[in-house]
């Protein structure tokens, strides 16, 4: 996929959507991550609206360690495997739960992609 503003928009909402969950305790599961996501949504949605998230690296009284579009990467990847972790970890599950976590790791993998690529836009947009 060649990495445009319009392509990252059109995959945005893949991984930020409200899933229409068939089990209510993957439900549960995934409201109590919510602020994981909450952290990523910020810089991610900024370069959906503007197309960069240049703030990450200019704003040191929130981003005081990060230096480099490699910091932001790891800073950002932290998150993908917290939420991750937390969702391999659970055990026992139905057949609806089994479904509804593969959802919310399809999600977790499209907020992978769009790190990436929010990186790639936010270089791009300063050359």
């Amino acid at each position: 996929m060649s990495v445009t503003h319009e392509n990252y928009k059109k995959l945005f909402w893949d991984g930020f959507h409200r899933p229409h969950f068939k089990s209510t305790r993957i439900q549960l599961i995934w409201e109590s991550l919510d602020k994981l996501n909450d952290v990523l949504a910020g810089p991610l949605f900024a370069v959906y609206e503007k197309g960069h998230c240049l703030y990450i690296l200019e704003d040191k009284s929130r981003f005081p360690n990060i230096h480099t579009w490699e910091d932001v990467r790891r800073w950002a990847i932290y998150f993908t495997d917290a939420y991750s972790d937390e969702i391999n970890s659970i055990e026992d599950l139905t057949e609806d739960e089994k479904y509804d976590v593969q959802v919310l790791r399809f999600q977790n993998d499209t907020r992978v992609t769009l790190i990436d690529l929010a990186i790639t836009l936010s270089q791009q947009s300063t050359l």
